[in-house]
């Protein structure tokens, strides 16, 4: 009797809404399960394909022993920076970025995931590359 009692409350407290607040032991409303109009699957009502974000020109791939930043707008690029670390946020290498559509950094590539920054125009990415083959 007592589990259906606990069974029963805990339903009532999740329809109704209604939650105790230890920090000001009032009984505070708060949206149920029911009412609640976001989920984990709504879809953003934004479209990310159509904002004019200069992040979203960055192709970043390796091939062999080269890392290879392909980048749209090369003229922003000027004064750049190029930092590659290993997963555990150690720095493997560094380097300058040129004015050219498609910069090519040398690394030693293993069998892992690399976190590549670049910094340009007083903007930063960041983003991970996988060698082909993992």
């Amino acid at each position: 009797m007592v589990k259906c009692t606990k069974i029963l409350l805990v339903s009532l407290i999740l329809y109704f809404g209604y939650g105790y607040s230890a920090a000001n032991a009032s009984v505070v409303p708060v949206k149920s399960i029911l009412e609640q109009t976001n989920s984990f699957f709504d879809i953003p009502s934004t479209n990310p394909g159509n904002a004019d974000d200069s992040d979203s020109k960055f192709v970043i791939y390796i091939d062999g022993s080269v890392l290879n930043i392909k980048y749209n707008k090369p003229s922003e690029l000027a004064n750049g920076e190029v930092v590659v670390f290993n997963l555990l946020g150690q720095i493997l290498t560094r380097k300058k970025l040129e004015n050219i559509t498609v910069n090519q950094v040398p690394i030693a590539v293993q069998n892992t995931c690399y976190i590549v920054k670049i910094t340009y125009s007083g903007k930063v990415h960041t983003q991970k590359v996988v060698p082909s083959g993992n």
